[in-house]
């Protein structure tokens, strides 16, 4: 039993070092239409990216910004340059979580609706 403990509590701390989370945390639409209108807003967004350990998990040097590389390996497939919005070669995380953003917003009215949430999502992290 203590060992069963020890490696529960252990584990997390070993994955802190993953360049990227294997899989989605497991939310929906709904965690992220924080005031529950049936629409995600680039601000619900970003809020519900920001409480999720995507950003930190792609940024594999630690240094609270992504660059070519470590995108590249988000799997996203995306245009790096789309999301370099300042053409410095890092993303920070303003410029990560509005490209994906941007890119999900597939009618570009400005919110995401329950449907376009779920392809992007699909698309990027797989189906939930």
């Amino acid at each position: 039993m203590r060992t069963l403990l020890l490696a529960a509590l252990a584990a997390p701390l070993l994955l802190a070092g993953c360049s990227a989370p294997a899989t989605a945390p497991p939310v929906g639409f709904d965690t992220y239409d924080a005031d529950g209108d049936g629409f995600v807003t680039d601000d619900e967004f970003y809020g519900g990216f920001a409480a999720s350990p995507y950003y930190a998990g792609y940024d594999a040097d630690g240094d609270g910004l992504i660059n070519d590389a470590e995108f590249g390996a988000t799997g996203f497939g995306y245009d790096y340059a789309t999301y370099d919005l300042d053409g410095d070669g890092y993303l920070a995380d303003d410029e990560f979580y509005g490209g994906v953003y941007d890119t999900w917003d597939a009618d570009r009215d400005g919110v995401l609706d329950r449907t376009e949430f779920q392809t992007g999502y699909d698309a990027s992290f797989g189906v939930y």
